[in-house]
């Protein structure tokens, strides 16, 4: 595994680069808390290479990520995934977020996914399947910002 962290042009925007050897990183069954408190990372750029396959926890995986503004996760396979609970907890400086690839259809627990998420302007979620979810407590409390949610729908049965 190479992680390394740059600064962009402008030479201010600290950037997460993370790459494996031969191009491929498996990321743990049990991600919980991976990318935790980075505060000054303002972007993670896992080029592709950041394999999510087997990830059954995604749990507080972004937890207090405060500075992070962007974040690509075109990239990450969620179809084993049951756990996204406070996954963008605090992330207070993401603006949007695309997750219309995340496959939702395990997922029984989302509590405060996106909570704290103050300058959210647009969430793209038209992907999750909710349907097994029981717990959705405070998903988006405290995103003040968030003016599109971008969702067919939403099941709030539980």
């Amino acid at each position: 595994v190479v992680a390394y962290l740059t600064k962009d042009s402008d030479g201010e925007d600290v950037v997460l680069h993370i790459a494996g050897k031969n191009g491929v990183i498996m990321a743990n069954e049990n991600s919980r808390f991976t990318f935790v408190l980075l505060n000054k990372v303002k972007s993670i750029n896992f080029n592709k290479s950041y394999n999510t396959v087997n990830v059954v926890d995604m749990s507080f995986m972004f937890n207090n990520c405060s500075s992070l503004t962007f974040i690509d996760l075109s990239g990450f396979n969620t179809s084993n995934a049951t756990n996204m609970a406070n996954m963008f907890y605090n992330c207070q400086s993401l603006s949007t977020l695309d997750l219309s690839n995340f496959n939702t259809s395990k997922v029984t627990n989302m509590t405060q996914m996106f909570l704290g998420c103050s300058a959210l302007t647009s969430l793209d979620i038209t992907s999750f399947d909710t349907s097994k979810v029981t717990s959705m407590e405070k998903m988006f409390q405290k995103c003040s910002s968030l003016k599109i949610l971008d969702s067919k729908k939403l099941l709030f049965t539980k």
